[in-house]
């Protein structure tokens, strides 16, 4: 007995239905994958601020980097502003700087740091 007309149609759209998942499970995935690669991106940038900060204080001084936040990125290229702490002899005060970056190789490195007031 041949299948009835309804129940090809029923099938037809279920096979629809199920690729239209299948695509927007896909889509989904890769979104996610390419938020992931960008979070991962600005954590690597905000690190290699916090790194240089600390091992490049000005002469004489000592630095403890309080808090540092990712401004933009965009693709090989960050800006990050971070506020830290400098300890210079027997005084302290506190030291604002925003850093741009480049991605080489990579690895996030500081190209500019500017001191800000």
């Amino acid at each position: 007995m041949p299948p009835s007309r309804t129940g090809t149609r029923a099938a037809l759209l279920l096979g629809v239905l199920l690729g239209a998942l299948v695509v927007a499970g896909v889509v989904l995935a890769v979104v996610d994958s390419r938020a992931a690669a960008l979070d991962a991106d600005g954590a690597a940038a905000v690190a290699a601020v916090r790194t240089y900060l600390t091992e490049h204080a000005p002469a004489g001084s000592a630095v403890v980097v309080r808090s540092v936040g990712l401004v933009t990125l965009d693709g090989d290229s960050a800006w990050v502003t971070a506020a830290a702490r400098l300890s210079e002899a027997s005084a302290q005060r506190a030291w604002r700087v925003d850093a741009a970056l480049v991605r080489r190789d990579g690895r996030w490195l500081v190209g500019d740091l500017a001191e800000v007031p």
